[in-house]
């Protein structure tokens, strides 16, 4: 039964990127998908784990601290 479960888990999950929101259109798809979950970290946890990722463009700066935080700021809205 656990096994099944968990295929079950896996196979109806989806992950995405931060960004994604910011589309109405996701949105609206996302929304009719079911339950959804956000998941996040610290600034400075997502900094750790990002800053040295040259394959994140919005992030590829020389304060990537800074970066995160404003991206957070800017899709707050969205994840209410």
């Amino acid at each position: 039964l656990r096994l099944v479960g968990s295929e079950m888990c896996i196979r109806d999950s989806v992950g995405t990127g931060g960004g994604i929101i910011i589309s109405n259109e996701n949105r609206e798809i996302i929304k009719n998908l079911g339950f959804v979950v956000y998941l996040t970290a610290s600034i400075k946890e997502l900094t750790y784990r990002t800053e040295q990722d040259k394959s994140r463009p919005l992030i590829n700066s020389t304060n990537t601290q800074e970066v995160i935080a404003n991206l957070i700021k800017e899709r707050q809205e969205f994840l209410q």
